[in-house]
């Protein structure tokens, strides 16, 4: 839990917004709703195409649709390792 305060922290404080695609998302139910988002995005320092992954309970997104692959998704971005889907 601490690494990832630190890591939303360090994002917040020095990160920067960029553009990438989704992939593909998915919703289940277990009790509550979670969205799962598979996303890319090209690194600025690199060039290289980063994929990432990131899971979410969003309740109040059970009776809508998904977003459709290829939709744009905004990305803070602090290098090749650190990063997160908005």
């Amino acid at each position: 839990v601490f690494r990832e305060l630190v890591k939303r922290w360090r994002l917040a404080r020095h990160g920067q917004r960029i553009r990438g695609e989704i992939l593909r998302c998915s919703g289940s139910t277990d009790g509550d709703y979670s969205l799962t988002l598979r996303y890319r995005f090209r690194s600025p320092a690199s060039g290289a195409w980063i994929e990432g992954s990131d899971s979410q309970v969003r309740n109040d997104a059970k009776n809508e649709p998904v977003p459709a692959a290829g939709q744009p998704v905004q990305i803070v971005y602090l290098d090749d390792e650190t990063y997160l889907a908005l």
